[in-house]
């Protein structure tokens, strides 16, 4: 999983409310403060028409690419660091599990050479000449619910700054219940991250600055996340945290990967509801292990437009006809951390009618915009037809359906106030006394 090279953008949109409104027991005040509104606005920077929107799978919308995901520059997005090796050990949080002394990687296996983990573990790493580095270490001894901690370090550069991402792993399910040979074997290089066998799990993403502060949401959504090598046809990835997938539209080599809606959160060790995952249900397509960009584009998927800073991710194996979980061994997993190709690019400050309040998590909802037209270029643009707020609160303080809300392209919200009659004719009571 090397470097994926592309410039063009995206256009979308998302949109955070915050209100400034007091309400009082019976009735509302009408000379309040208007709402304030900042909306996240995208600009269109691309030489071609090589983004589409694809339509939706579950919760996620289908975003098609014939690049999938790029780089920024020393200065500006995304920029990795293609020599990375981080030898720092992997660290348990909660047991069991035992973590290795460094081992080394011959081709196929990862060699440990002494101590209570002594041995050769399955790493199926591809061809050792093509990695940046044959180091790493095996975490034995795992089971339902132990977790470990591995950090990379200088992984790049997110706008001329360095960063470190730190990966909190946890076994959520064992493929057959019964087995010992429990274990992920860890490489020193990010892109080419670990291999897991007879385990489904979850990893939890921590992106920290070189002085160690962490990301932002925002500073998070100029990020993707790219899984690749997702072993036709049982291998999945899928998330809670991420609104958008990007799948490759490479003519050479376009996407195997699919979304199924049937997966069987109990069985697979998901969260409960994520019923959505992202697998290879053929192998169709040639791929290369001395060609890692193959692995990506065939059989990859990015995540992108994250609803959290340290977004969750889950991988493992799964029968797709049934939906649940499936014996498959070792796999081996890729990963890659790119620019998005949704590049923020100013903040607007709306108003509105001041009589009611907008609901959402502020730092944890990306509410996105119907767009037009579907494929954009450099002639195109973006609209904004319709933002929609999660939940209303109105003067009487119970929650209604926020699909009367809208705002315009300028930031003006407006709304129906017919739902707040009852409020309001409090309102009009309290000034005849």
């Amino acid at each position: 999983m090397k470097n994926y090279r592309f410039n063009p953008k995206i256009t979308l949109m998302s949109v955070a409310f915050l209100s400034t409104i007091s309400i009082g027991t019976y009735f509302i005040h009408k000379n309040l403060l208007p709402i304030e509104q900042s909306v996240k606005a995208d600009t269109v920077n691309s030489t071609t028409a090589s983004y589409t929107i694809n339509g939706t799978v579950g919760p996620f919308t289908i975003l098609k690419s014939a690049t999938i995901v790029g780089t920024g520059t020393s200065t500006s997005g995304f920029y990795a660091n293609a020599k990375e090796n981080d030898s720092s050990a992997p660290t348990i949080v909660t047991g069991p599990g035992s973590v290795s002394v460094a081992g080394t990687y011959s081709g196929s296996s990862m060699s440990i050479s002494s101590g209570t983990n002594k041995g050769t573990y399955a790493a199926n790493w591809g061809s050792a000449s093509s990695l940046v580095t044959t180091g790493g270490y095996v975490v034995t001894g795992l089971n339902v619910g132990s977790s470990f901690n591995k950090t990379w370090s200088n992984i790049g550069t997110l706008n001329g700054k360095s960063l470190n991402v730190t990966m909190t792993f946890t076994v959520t399910a064992l493929q057959n219940a019964s087995g010992t040979n429990n274990y992920i074997a860890v490489s020193n290089n990010l892109n080419t991250f670990v291999t897991s066998n007879n385990i489904n799990g979850k990893f939890q993403a921590k992106y920290t600055y070189s002085d160690g502060t962490p990301l932002s949401l925002s500073e998070m959504n100029q990020l993707a996340f790219l899984g690749g090598s997702l072993t036709p046809t049982t291998e999945y990835m899928t998330t809670y945290d991420a609104s958008d997938v990007l799948l490759s539209s490479n003519s050479s080599v376009p996407t195997a990967v699919k979304g199924a809606t049937n997966a069987n959160a109990s069985s697979l060790g998901l969260d409960s509801g994520l019923t959505t995952v992202f697998y290879s249900p053929t192998n169709s397509y040639t791929v290369s292990d001395t060609d890692f960009n193959s692995y990506g584009y065939a059989y990859g998927a990015s995540f992108l437009n994250f609803s959290t800073a340290t977004p969750t991710l889950f991988f493992g194996n799964w029968t797709a006809s049934t939906g649940k979980i499936s014996v498959q061994g070792a796999n081996h997993l890729l990963f890659a951390t790119e620019t998005s190709p949704i590049s923020v690019s100013k903040l607007l400050t709306a108003s509105g009618a001041s009589d009611y309040t907008l609901v959402t998590p502020l730092e944890n909802a990306i509410l996105k915009n119907t767009i037009s037209p579907s494929v954009l270029n450099d002639d195109s643009t973006a609209v904004i037809t319709k933002a929609v707020s999660s939940v209303v609160t109105g003067p009487d303080g119970k929650t209604y359906p926020a699909s009367n809300v809208t705002v315009d392209t300028s930031g003006n919200v407006s709304i129906d106030k017919s739902i707040f009659h009852k409020s309001r004719k409090l309102y009009f009571d309290y000034n005849l006394y």
